[in-house]
């Protein structure tokens, strides 16, 4: 009996000694853990991401596979980038306790939607090749009819970490934009949703999205749709 005990006393150091099996806990001075450099693509169109007709008249504009990842628990030059972020987005006085899900350090393995774009973005615009209405003719701006929405850190962050809900949705017309853009927008990606389909935008459309950094860098990102006119609820 004393040497089931000895054991059973063991096994139980032997448990209180291990790393909590689905949360690791450390000291953050950022709440930001990770940033995401890294090029773009539309899904929406995508049926393995939850796309396909029911979202034809939406853009879903999220990373393309690969990047490179600069978090909390790099090390080296990819460390450092992540510490110049932190302080180039505010994200400097967090200072308290924060939680990983184990395999944090891997980017194969992370929580992907708790990482946000390395690149914040001051203004986005959509254009087509073909007419959508008689006031947007190909070519055209749809800046004042598309709206967008995507999930941020940086009401949380900017306000002191004191209200993390109220903050987190960002939304409206692209021509209405923050007057500082869109930072720390988590990899969820953005969404841009047009109006229902006019008669006069029936047929294929290639459309350019154009996404312009707080650094003055141009991204393009070019996809096609099929649309057919709908009538709006």
């Amino acid at each position: 009996m004393k040497h089931l005990r000895l054991v059973f006393a063991l096994c139980l150091c032997l448990l209180w000694s291990c790393e909590p099996p689905f949360w690791a806990y450390y000291d953050a001075e950022s709440f930001v853990a990770g940033y995401v450099d890294c090029e773009f693509k539309d899904t929406s169109d995508d049926r393995s991401f939850g796309g396909g007709i029911r979202y034809k008249n939406r853009l879903s504009i999220v990373a393309k596979d690969g990047g490179i990842y600069y978090t909390c628990t790099s090390r080296g030059e990819a460390k450092k980038k992540y510490e110049e972020l932190s302080i180039k987005n505010g994200d400097t006085s967090f200072n308290r306790e924060h939680r990983l899900k184990p395999g944090w350090a891997d980017p194969s393995q992370h929580d992907y939607y708790s990482y946000v774009f390395s690149k914040n973005f001051v203004a986005i615009d959509v254009v087509s090749n073909r007419d959508f209405d008689e006031n947007h003719p190909a070519g055209t701006s749809l800046a004042d009819i598309v709206k967008y929405s995507c999930h941020s850190y940086w009401g949380y962050v900017s306000g002191g970490y004191k209200d993390f809900k109220s903050t987190y949705v960002l939304s409206g017309y692209l021509n209405e934009m923050p007057e500082e853009g869109l930072r720390l927008v988590t990899t969820l990606g953005i969404v841009l949703q047009f109006p229902p389909i006019p008669p006069t935008a029936e047929g294929v459309h290639t459309l350019t999205v154009t996404l312009t950094t707080d650094e003055g860098e141009i991204i393009t990102v070019k996809t096609k749709r099929v649309w057919k006119p709908e009538v709006e609820e």
